[in-house]
C-alpha cells in the first residue's frame, strides 16, 4: 500500500512540475506564431507581386526528341536519370527549369511515345521481296 502512494504521490509531483514547465514552453510558442504572424504580413506586404490565387505555371518547352529518347535508350538511363542528367543540362546551357519540361514522367511519356513512332516507320519501311530465314539460338527457321 505504502508503495501505491508513493506512486501517485510522484504523479502529482510529475504533473505539477510538467505544468510549470509547460507554461514557459506554451507562452513562447503564443509568442513565436505572434512573431510568424507579423512576419507573413511582412512578405505578404513585401511581395505584392506573389499570390496565393495565382497558380504556377507548367514547363511547356519540351526538350525531348526522338534522337535524344535513342540516346537515352542506348545508354540505359532510366527516366529519373534521364530526368537528373536533362536538368543539370539544360542548367549549364543557361536555361531556366521552370521553362524546361524535365518531368521524370513526362520525359516517361515522351520517351513510349518516340518509340512508337521509330517502330511504326520501320514497319511501313520494312518491305519483303522474297522468303526469310532467320537464324535464331544456332537453330534454322525458314518462314
Amino acid at each position: 500500500m505504502k508503495r501505491h502512494m508513493k506512486t501517485a504521490e510522484e504523479k502529482e509531483a510529475a504533473s505539477a512540475s510538467a505544468s510549470t514547465s509547460a507554461s514557459p514552453l506554451l507562452s513562447s510558442s503564443s509568442s513565436r506564431s505572434a512573431d510568424d504572424d507579423d512576419t507573413e504580413t511582412k512578405s505578404k506586404e513585401f511581395d505584392g507581386a506573389v499570390t496565393s490565387s495565382t497558380p504556377a505555371k507548367r514547363a511547356k518547352k519540351n526538350i525531348m526528341t526522338p534522337g535524344l529518347t535513342a540516346a537515352l535508350d542506348r545508354t540505359k538511363l532510366s527516366s529519373r536519370q534521364a530526368a537528373s542528367v536533362l536538368a543539370e543540362t539544360a542548367k549549364s546551357l543557361g536555361q531556366h527549369l521552370c521553362e524546361v519540361n524535365v518531368n521524370r514522367m513526362s520525359i516517361h511519356r515522351h520517351r513510349e511515345k518516340n518509340r512508337s513512332k521509330s517502330v511504326s516507320q520501320l514497319k511501313q519501311n520494312f518491305h519483303v521481296n522474297g522468303p526469310i530465314t532467320v537464324h535464331w539460338d544456332g537453330k534454322l527457321m525458314q518462314h
